[in-house]
């Protein structure tokens, strides 16, 4: 197994503007779209006192690290 098949109806998120809907709402948000901003703004985030709204903006062509796989038989 290749482990789970994307499904195009229930995995494709609506590009939206999910942070500023967020603070639209009244809820505090925030929205990163640079990787070198990642860990500030999760420390910025992780030091408020409730929860908050993190849009992270990434590139759905680009699978995650965990999803690279190595070899003909596809283990790691």
């Amino acid at each position: 197994m290749a482990g789970d098949p994307l499904i195009p109806l229930s995995a494709e998120v609506p590009a939206m503007p999910y942070a500023e809907w967020a603070r639209l709402a009244g809820l505090p948000a925030v929205r990163c779209d640079r990787p070198r901003n990642v860990a500030s703004v999760w420390a910025d985030v992780l030091s408020q006192p409730g929860p908050v709204v993190v849009e992270f903006v990434v590139d759905g062509e680009i699978p995650p690290d965990g999803a690279v796989t190595r070899g003909p038989d596809r283990r790691r």
